[in-house]
């Protein structure tokens, strides 16, 4: 047992004499980044290209068209990858319904420019009272100017004791007194005319024929929006509608992808650490990134000035709920005009950028 002992004494002293000759060795010889400087990070970025990941597009960018009515599809004029100009018809919808509200409203309009038409003929009688109103009080006061001469005269007769007037003079006065009567009652019916003046009415019946034009205005557009049109020159991508589909508020299938006229561009991102190494003006090589062969040339044409959420492939918007993402630059290169073959839309591609400029 003893030499057994002895032997195990021997192989532990041999494992640690191995164990710090490793050690030793490994401090001696360990790897050169724990003992160097470290480079500055932005001195690995002098004389080298930067490379980023993009989209090719256009300027405007693919969007979905869906029409602005509800109904059923009954035409569809324009097929996949056909260009077109602004105002060019692409599908028709069943508008008659959208018709029959046209004609509902035009029946408004008449029935309130006739209620407005009663409205002033109401104000041109109320004249007419108020005139002849005017009239009678005016002819009330002429009569009793002359009976007011009258009676200076029979006065005049009674003091010169040319006759006796005495009677003539009571009965005079008594006319005078009722003429003034009736002036005071013919003016309170004037003041009540006035009060009376129906352009309440008339205000009424012309905001009611402005509403009744406005609804009309908007049965209108509801015809013209079943025939959706091409907002602006450019391709139909892709046409998904066909005769007989539906569409109406709890549908979002979209009738078309149409892609406006515009410029070849790239829209690419890149990370935070390359930021500083995209300028506007900046010469750039776009190449396939499936290994074609392919290149294209263009210049960087807009740097965002805020870090962004990536966006999502083939969306216009970047996803913010996205998670573990990081932020990132975008920016835009827009092709040299005159190269054949040009890009597919949507294709990916690998954008080199040079420090020349």
């Amino acid at each position: 047992m003893s030499w057994i002992r002895h032997r195990l004494s021997w192989i532990v002293g041999l494992l640690l004499l191995l164990a710090s000759l490793l050690g030793a060795n490994w401090i001696m010889h360990g790897p050169k980044n724990n003992r160097e400087p470290q480079k500055k990070s932005s001195d690995k970025f002098v004389n080298e290209t930067v490379v980023a990941i993009g989209l090719v597009d256009t300027e405007f960018s693919t969007y979905m068209l869906v029409p602005g009515a509800v109904g059923d599809v009954l035409e569809v004029f324009v097929k996949d990858g056909q260009h077109v100009s602004k105002d060019t018809p692409l599908l028709r919808l069943d508008s008659r319904l959208a018709e029959l509200n046209v004609k509902q409203a035009k029946y408004g309009v008449e029935a309130a420019e006739t209620r407005l038409a009663e409205a002033e003929e109401g104000i041109k009688k109320w004249e007419s009272l108020r005139d002849a109103k005017m009239a009678e009080i005016e002819a009330r006061r002429l009569e009793k100017l002359g009976k007011e001469e009258e009676l200076k005269k029979a006065k005049q007769l009674l003091d010169g004791k040319v006759a006796d007037t005495s009677s003539e003079i009571k009965a005079g006065t008594y006319k005078i007194q009722a003429l003034e009567q009736a002036i005071v009652a013919e003016e309170k019916a004037l003041k009540a005319i006035e009060h009376d003046k129906p352009d309440h009415k008339l205000t009424l019946a012309k905001q009611n024929l402005q509403s009744a034009k406005t609804t009309l205005e908007q049965a209108q557009i509801g015809v013209e929006k079943c025939i959706l049109r091409a907002p602006a020159s450019g391709t139909v991508v892709q046409a998904s509608a066909h005769v007989g589909d539906k569409f109406g508020p709890n549908l979002s299938l979209p009738a078309f992808q149409f892609r406006p006229d515009g410029d070849i561009i790239v829209r690419a991102d890149i990370d935070p650490e390359f930021a500083t190494q995209v300028q506007m003006g900046q010469k750039a090589t776009i190449h396939d990134s499936a290994n074609s062969g392919r290149v294209w040339r263009g210049k960087v044409t807009f740097v965002a000035d805020a870090f962004l959420p990536r966006r999502e492939s083939g969306g216009r918007i970047p996803n913010p709920l996205q998670p573990q993402q990081e932020n990132v630059l975008e920016f835009r290169v827009t092709l040299d005009a005159g190269q054949t073959p040009a890009p597919f839309i949507g294709q990916k591609v690998r954008v080199h950028l040079s420090n020349d400029r």
